[in-house]
């Protein structure tokens, strides 16, 4: 491999656990900031605004969360029969830090 490559694998490497460890960060964040910002207010922190929302956690009834298991048992049966086709296949990369 040579240098140039090298730097680039570290390069990416020391990139992506920044981004984890400021990802840690802002979830120990997140609470505190829920707490101060009254529903529907926006707060201008100088650096941009912040407002609080509400996601909708939806609770399904069993026969639809059995109809669901049903479809994804389905799904992979396909999958690994090759009835199912993809479309196409794009390259990624993964990393993982040593332990």
């Amino acid at each position: 491999m040579t240098p140039e490559a090298k730097a680039l694998f570290l390069e990416y490497a020391e990139t992506k656990e920044a981004i984890a460890d400021l990802e840690l960060k802002i979830e120990e964040l997140k609470p505190q900031l829920i707490d101060l910002i009254p529903d529907e207010t926006k707060i201008d922190a100088g650096t941009g605004v912040f407002t609080r929302g509400y996601r909708k956690v939806w609770r399904y009834t069993q026969p639809t969360q059995e109809l669901e298991a049903q479809l994804k048992d389905a799904k992979k049966e396909e999958e690994q029969t090759g009835v199912a086709s993809f479309t196409n296949s794009e390259p990624f990369i993964t990393y993982r830090k040593k332990k």
